[in-house]
């Protein structure tokens, strides 16, 4: 998985520009997007696996115990603030996140103020750590 860092220090290190890394991420999120299935539960493994995480250190940053991490990942029905948590823990680009939700049995509904805010982290909050991450939402309305 490509982490994305843009502060001075990263770029420099890298030798390489923001562009470049940016179409790397690009590439990176296209090729997990197309191997992604119309089944659920495939397609989340297929999310963890690129990853890197395990079913522990989701379940620790989303505060679950692992074995409903779990039954969640294989498609046993769960709430949309966790599965939207858990889609956050892992740092998924945005197309997979919202392929996931419309997979899931808790999809995203517009109507929903709720699930706007979710739409909204799960598009622009990536690299942002679950504290932070928790505290944004908050102040929208929204808990995780």
């Amino acid at each position: 998985m490509l982490e994305l860092k843009f502060n001075d220090q990263y770029l420099k290190q890298s030798g390489k520009g923001t562009e470049e890394i940016l179409q790397e991420d690009l590439e990176e999120s296209q090729k997990l997007f197309l191997r992604l299935t119309n089944d659920f539960a495939t397609s989340m493994i297929l999310a963890k696996d690129w990853s890197g995480m395990t079913y522990e250190e989701i379940a620790d940053k989303v505060n679950l115990d692992e074995r409903q991490v779990r039954r969640i990942f294989h498609g046993e029905g769960t709430k949309t603030n966790t599965l939207a948590a858990i889609m956050l823990s892992m740092k998924l680009p945005a197309m997979v996140s919202l392929k996931l939700m419309e997979l899931s049995s808790c999809p995203l509904r517009y109507s929903n103020q709720e699930h706007c805010i979710f739409h909204y982290a799960l598009t622009t909050l990536r690299g942002y750590d679950m504290d932070t991450i928790r505290k944004k939402l908050d102040k929208l309305g929204a808990t995780l």
